[in-house]
């Protein structure tokens, strides 16, 4: 079963991933060894990611408001973007997730009520 420590897993990963994008267009091109590198990087945890994909949305359905905010600051505290606007876009949108969950489960909790 997947839980909020898999979860920080994933987004640590998007955040390397993200980080690795942007350093090897820091030239405003991808060479060949860099493309290769964030594919080597990449790739197996696609491939990881997309099995396990049912377990990653289950868990992301049952996360309450407590483990949203867990999880987005673990990811903000993963990135770390040379471009600081970038980065603040990135984080704000974080924050807009969380708060969209946390819509969920009021929603979900006045339904239940």
């Amino acid at each position: 079963m997947y839980g909020i420590d898999k979860l920080k897993d994933v987004g640590t990963d998007l955040a390397k991933f993200g980080m690795k994008i942007e350093e090897a267009l820091e030239d405003k091109k991808v060479s060949w060894s860099e493309a290769l590198g964030i594919g080597v990087f990449a790739v197996p945890k696609v491939v990881k990611y997309i099995g396990d994909s049912e377990q990653i949305k289950q868990e992301f359905k049952d996360m309450d408001a407590a483990e949203t905010e867990e999880l987005v600051a673990h990811i903000s505290n993963e990135l770390d973007l040379a471009a600081d606007s970038v980065e603040a876009i990135v984080e704000a949108g974080l924050e807009v997730i969380a708060s969209l969950n946390k819509l969920r489960i009021t929603v979900q909790d006045a339904k239940a009520a």
